[in-house]
């Protein structure tokens, strides 16, 4: 079979998918905690890896809520390139909901699948799924790093600390606002020295982290390098269409394989790359011609997933697909509330996850930023996210004018009211 046609986006979601659903990897040694002043590599391990306890109901929930992801990214940006990393969102709400109650947790719990499971199930899941994907040797290497920060006077709660000191490997910073900027550099170290640079937020967003009135905040790193278990060549370029129908032309690869899984459906084809090690697969999901990759990406669901996964047969396949780069930033704040994680995005929201802001605290920033890059050798994939919490000052008013409003013109001096009106609709944006 031949394979002629790629489209981006759906491959970066499912490398995150993958390692969402691996059973097996060597771990790179229990997490660290490490203080603000100290870092160091992750140990090696002298000891076999332990066997991942399979909970079918918290591995459903992860790719049902990378599936979620991806399509309410895909909505918001439709005509684009990009990939984001399902594991690294997951990893940030699994972390908070150590310190939420009420609503909040159930809102975070829903949104990742987790329903009503007891919280320990959830936190001792997590950590497994981290010591078996870490992983650090000649076959491929996967790293992952976070940092918790507060800003005197406000502190996180034990119970969010201790979760992030049982499985991450982790750094806490306590800072002073008066030199928060100088302060954030030295984070910033610490993460590029865990993941080996090879994992670097923009400057820009160090800037946005320290300009704001922040309280708090998660810096998270995730790296992946994996060559493939057979070497695609270089081929002749590919003459890519695109959605909207243009031609152009783009480097290629390819590779004859005597037995390479694969996976064919009346609307689309699919084949699944293993990497050295066998621990690692990247999944190639092509709709027919004709079948819009947004409309099918939307049908997409963990059912699917599963069976397909399941359905894949060893034929001979002749491969070509592009050789790729995909670099994109998200802003995920409106993304997640978009599939049902709301109450930590309002004043008040990290009640029970920040000491000293039960009434204000909430997240005004969730940034992710991610690259990948696909060639004959491999791939390698980074991933950055920015948590920002704030806290709201009560000093100041906010008013939002979002709805039917009155409006008069009055003059002082004589109180005399020259006009007045409502508005129950302003006239639509004009397109530019």
């Amino acid at each position: 079979m031949r394979i002629l046609k790629y489209h981006a986006g759906v491959v970066c979601a499912a490398i995150a998918a993958a390692v969402i659903g691996l059973t097996s990897c060597r771990p790179a040694g229990s997490p660290n905690t490490h203080s603000a002043n100290s870092s160091s590599t992750q140990p090696t391990p002298s000891t076999p890896p332990p066997v991942l306890a399979r909970h079918p109901q918290l591995q459903e929930g992860s790719a049902k809520f990378a599936v979620r992801l991806l399509q309410q990214v895909l909505e918001e940006r439709p005509n684009d390139n990009f990939c984001v990393s399902p594991l690294d969102v997951q990893s940030g709400l699994s972390l908070l909901l150590s310190g939420l109650h009420a609503q909040g947790y159930q809102e975070v719990a829903d949104a990742l699948g987790y329903g009503e499971l007891p919280l320990d199930a959830v936190n001792a899941f997590q950590r497994t799924v981290w010591e078996q994907v870490h992983a650090e040797g000649d076959a491929y290497e996967v790293r992952q790093a976070l940092a918790l920060y507060t800003v005197t006077p406000y502190r996180w709660t034990a119970a969010v600390k201790q979760q992030a000191q049982d499985w991450y490997p982790t750094a806490f910073y306590e800072l002073e606002e008066a030199s928060l900027q100088q302060q954030i550099g030295q984070l910033q170290s610490w993460l590029q020295e865990q993941t080996k640079t090879r994992v670097a937020l923009s400057p820009e967003l160090w800037q946005q982290i320290a300009a704001y009135p922040t309280l708090a905040g998660v810096v998270s790193a995730l790296f992946l390098k994996a060559d493939w278990e057979q070497p695609l060549g270089i081929a002749p370029p590919i003459e890519f269409r695109t959605a909207d129908g243009r031609k152009r032309s783009v480097d290629a690869m390819a590779r004859r394989f005597e037995r390479l899984p694969y996976l064919e459906e009346r609307d689309f084809e699919a084949v699944a790359l293993p990497y050295r090690g066998g621990q690692l697969r990247f999944y190639l999901f092509l709709p027919r011609e004709g079948v819009s990759l947004r409309q099918w990406v939307q049908q997409l669901d963990t059912a699917r997933w599963r069976a397909w996964r399941k359905q894949f047969k060893e034929r001979e396949v002749e491969l070509h697909m592009p050789k790729f780069e995909v670099t994109s930033e998200h802003d995920l704040r409106d993304t997640l509330q978009q599939i049902g994680v709301q109450q930590i995005f309002r004043d008040g929201g990290l009640r029970g996850v920040i000491e000293g802001a039960e009434k204000a605290g909430y997240i005004g920033l969730w940034t992710q930023q991610t690259t990948v890059r696909v060639d004959e050798r491999g791939t390698e994939a980074a991933a950055g996210s920015a948590i920002t919490a704030f806290v709201m000052d009560y000093g100041t008013v906010q008013m939002r004018v979002d709805r039917p409003f009155l409006f008069a013109i009055v003059h002082e001096p004589t109180e005399l009211i020259l006009f007045m009106g409502v508005v129950h609709a302003p006239p639509a944006t004009a397109r530019r």
